[in-house]
């Protein structure tokens, strides 16, 4: 299968591991970066992973979360001719309802009323792509980890950065190249729809300080006086139904080893 495939960020922290991850498959890569036109033609799928993540930014800047994951997403699906919309999106989408397995499943009824700025403005997004894409999969995505990582706990613990998050966090973590492997499972398989993407279970505050004090003896830990506390535990029953899910801790474990230079 060579499926013709427009990626959307494809130099960003998501879209460069899928991109690697479709040319690597034999699949042809039609890359847009920022600034750059969409591309004419039909193509077979559109993987869209652009958008700003900056949660905190978000939620201060409503008309800019807006006019950054809303409106280009609406723009994307008009403009461009395409089979399937793949869409990056958050399981933050769930509220409240992120912090246990019960009621962040695909199916869970989301309360748009009470989402933040940032997940309101994926919510909304969602809905553009459910509603105007021939055929949709949104892939709702737990907190980021991988090579390139530019921003979170994980990139503060590993550049002596104050961490935001409280003693008591529980995340949720998967990384880009599982995100970009699963991708590519679901294309093979046809699969369409609603999927979380993640790791199983959660990683704690203290995992992360474990882990940098064992394999990063000299760094050193602080908290910022502004940390919040974030719980998270998202179902991933779907998702293993397509390929085995490794842990959200597994997952931290081998990405910071990699970074201590310990795995090839």
């Amino acid at each position: 299968m060579n499926l013709k495939t427009v990626v959307i960020g494809a130099s960003g922290f998501l879209g460069s591991a899928i991109s690697a991850a479709l040319g690597q498959a034999g699949h042809t890569v039609v890359p847009v970066g920022r600034g750059d036109p969409l591309p004419a033609g039909c193509f077979d799928v559109v993987v869209d992973c652009a958008g700003d993540a900056r949660r905190f930014y978000c939620n201060s800047h409503p008309r800019h979360a807006f006019d950054a994951n809303v409106v280009p997403v609406l723009d994307r699906l008009l403009g461009i001719d395409a089979g399937l919309y793949v869409f990056a999106s958050t399981v933050d989408v769930y509220g409240a309802g992120k912090a246990d397995p019960a009621t962040s499943d695909e199916e869970s009824p989301i309360r748009a009323s009470e989402l933040d700025g940032y997940s309101f403005s994926k919510f909304l997004a969602e809905q553009l792509v459910a509603r105007h894409a021939r055929r949709a999969l949104i892939l709702r995505l737990g907190t980021l980890i991988g090579p390139n990582l530019r921003k979170n706990p994980v990139f503060d613990a590993l550049n002596g950065h104050p961490l935001r998050i409280g003693e008591t966090t529980a995340l949720s973590l998967v990384d880009t190249r599982f995100v970009a492997q699963t991708l590519l499972t679901l294309l093979e398989a046809g699969i369409d729809g609603t999927i979380n993407v993640t790791g199983r279970g959660q990683v704690r505050t203290g995992d992360i300080v474990a882990l940098v004090q064992s394999l990063f003896p000299g760094l050193g830990i602080a908290f910022h006086s502004e940390r919040e506390d974030f719980h998270y535990d998202v179902a991933v029953h779907r998702l293993a139904g397509h390929l085995p899910v490794p842990s959200s801790v597994a997952m931290l474990e081998r990405f910071m080893a990699e970074q201590a230079g310990k795995v090839a």
